[in-house]
């Protein structure tokens, strides 16, 4: 994942071109608050554009309030290095890349977690 635009304060967050080497918009920390950072914006977070919950709400990056429920993510493993990604607020939907794509720029939303197993769109590869 990798900021659209880091220009912009409310940039969406998208798939990045794995070929190109990483850069400070491509590393994310998890913050004990829930907060999910940019190495580069560490003054702003994820978050559910719009302050909604549904799906293919899109996931943007705005300038981090204290306090925010809509900033604030859950990570669960999966086994191995495969987690998914909820909002505190209703761990029900996981970040997937909208419509299965994962072409370079495809926007990060939210979907629907069918039975309580996030799909294979819906798990994501953390390192440490």
């Amino acid at each position: 994942m990798t900021i659209n635009d880091y220009r912009n304060q409310t940039a969406n967050i998208v798939a990045f071109d794995e070929s190109k080497p990483n850069q400070d918009y491509q590393l994310w920390f998890h913050q004990d608050e829930g907060y999910i950072v940019a190495k580069a914006t560490d003054n702003m977070a994820m978050a559910l554009e719009g302050d909604a919950i549904g799906p293919d709400v899109n996931i943007i990056n705005t300038p981090r309030v204290p306090n925010n429920d809509y900033q604030k993510w859950r990570i669960v493993k999966h086994g191995g290095t495969l987690v998914s990604i909820s909002p505190k607020l209703d761990n029900s939907y996981a970040m997937t890349l909208k419509d299965g794509s994962n072409r370079p720029g495809t926007e990060v939303v939210l979907t629907k977690i069918e039975n309580n197993i996030p799909t294979g769109k819906q798990l994501w590869k953390f390192t440490q």
